[in-house]
């Protein structure tokens, strides 16, 4: 299973994005991408501030639309866990970021992330 952050996803929506194609590429694989609540919540933000709303709803409806990718809600065990990377990672890595990481820890799931901060916090906890 392949987890996706909202660097990964906003480069799949945003064409000027540097990582646009790889996105694309990676999207494009067969295996399940999961989203979780929270990273969703971040990417809608930031399409909606960015592109307006209509896109933000746009992108939610193609992601839904997709049979690979799945969406989850953290359970109390991953809060936990994020809640403790949290309090240890450097001021770079967000909450969403370790809550991304519990995941990690939790399922074994690679990370479909842009972001190098949330990478070194992944390898970092494991």
């Amino acid at each position: 299973m392949r987890l996706a952050d909202s660097s990964y996803l906003l480069a799949l929506f945003l064409s000027g994005d540097r990582n646009h194609s790889t996105a694309w590429e990676e999207t494009a694989r067969a295996d399940p991408i999961m989203v979780i609540s929270e990273v969703l919540s971040e990417t809608l933000g930031v399409l909606q501030k960015r592109k307006g709303i209509d896109f933000a709803r746009m992108a939610k409806e193609w992601l839904e639309s997709k049979p690979h990718v799945q969406f989850a809600f953290t359970l109390r065990q991953h809060f936990d866990v994020a809640s403790r990377v949290f309090a240890k990672a450097p001021e770079r890595v967000n909450y969403v970021d370790a809550v991304l990481v519990a995941w990690v820890l939790d399922t074994g799931a690679r990370l479909l992330t842009f972001d190098a901060d949330l990478q070194r916090a992944a390898r970092r906890a494991s």
